[in-house]
């Protein structure tokens, strides 16, 4: 299997929640290039983890998506909500790969700065990962809403570490 053939799955670790079920991973060049492109829209529960990158853009989208850009830990270092198609995202210097997710992943996961991903892939799962998820408390992206978030910072202050 080649590895942009493979699904992974994406767990804030911090907020327990699941963000995506099915993810493709792009770590090609060509699986880069493309990326989202081919496709009118994105199921929830899917999307696309960028590595190797500082940046995205949507040049060439059909719909607006959420960006999260991941330091070399699967730290969140940046986020962006609902970018549009032919759009930029600022580079940042500590980014090593980025997640791009369905319209409102970020808002219905709780997603904040600092918050650690984990990105497993099905077959190499290993027993310490699933210890980690706690399937009790970890809530899927359809159950999240506005109750469930605690207070989030302003705006601005979730946009980037400075």
């Amino acid at each position: 299997m080649r590895p942009e053939d493979r699904d992974v799955f994406v767990y804030n670790q911090t907020k327990e929640t699941i963000l995506a079920y099915h993810v493709k991973v792009a770590g090609t060049f060509l699986s880069r290039f493309v990326g989202l492109r081919r496709l009118d829209s994105i199921a929830r529960g899917s999307g696309l983890w960028l590595q190797s990158v500082k940046s995205v853009h949507t040049f060439g989208m059909r719909f607006p998506l959420d960006v999260i850009l991941l330091d070399r830990d699967n730290r969140v270092v940046a986020l962006e909500e609902l970018v549009r198609p032919f759009r930029w995202v600022q580079p940042r210097t500590q980014v090593r790969s980025a997640l791009e997710l369905p319209a409102h992943s970020i808002f219905r996961s709780c997603t904040e700065l600092g918050d650690q991903m984990m990105i497993e892939d099905y077959q190499t799962l290993s027993e310490g990962a699933v210890s980690q998820i706690r399937p009790q408390q970890a809530r899927s992206p359809q159950d999240h809403g506005a109750a469930l978030c605690p207070a989030l910072p302003s705006d601005k202050a979730r946009r980037s570490v400075a």
